[in-house]
């Protein structure tokens, strides 16, 4: 019960951060804003709830289909917060390297999220 309320939940900020990202990049023809406010708050919520199953699930192979998002979220986790803190300067005089880092964190930090929600609906539910 507790897992379907904890994907459930983890569906809707999705579905809110997409229904926000398509209606910025469309009003305002920019998606970073949103993206900073929702997709931090989805990737901690996320990294937690790996963390728990990992730790209280006892599925055969659950370490092992969970080693994919670990190597994908970490390193986009730590490409994005080493981007936001370490480059802003950069980013404030438009220069290029910063902001394709800024991509590859949020594009990557994304698409792991998909794809542990896909973890979450097919094996841990």
């Amino acid at each position: 019960m507790i897992r379907k309320i904890d994907f459930g939940l983890q569906a809707l900020i999705v579905l809110f951060f997409l229904t926000v990202l398509v209606w910025f990049s469309i009003a305002n023809h920019s998606f970073n804003f949103m993206a900073f406010l929702v997709l931090p708050v989805l990737s901690i919520w996320q990294l937690v709830s790996a963390m728990l199953i990992m730790l209280l699930l006892h599925r055969p192979g659950v370490k092992k289909r969970l080693a994919a998002y670990w190597k994908c979220a970490i390193p986009c986790a730590a490409i994005l917060l080493g981007t936001i803190l370490f480059g802003q300067k950069a980013i404030d005089d438009n220069e290029i390297l910063p902001q394709v880092f800024l991509a590859i964190g949020l594009i990557g930090g994304g698409l792991a999220s998909l794809y542990y929600l896909y973890l979450y609906m097919k094996y841990f539910l």
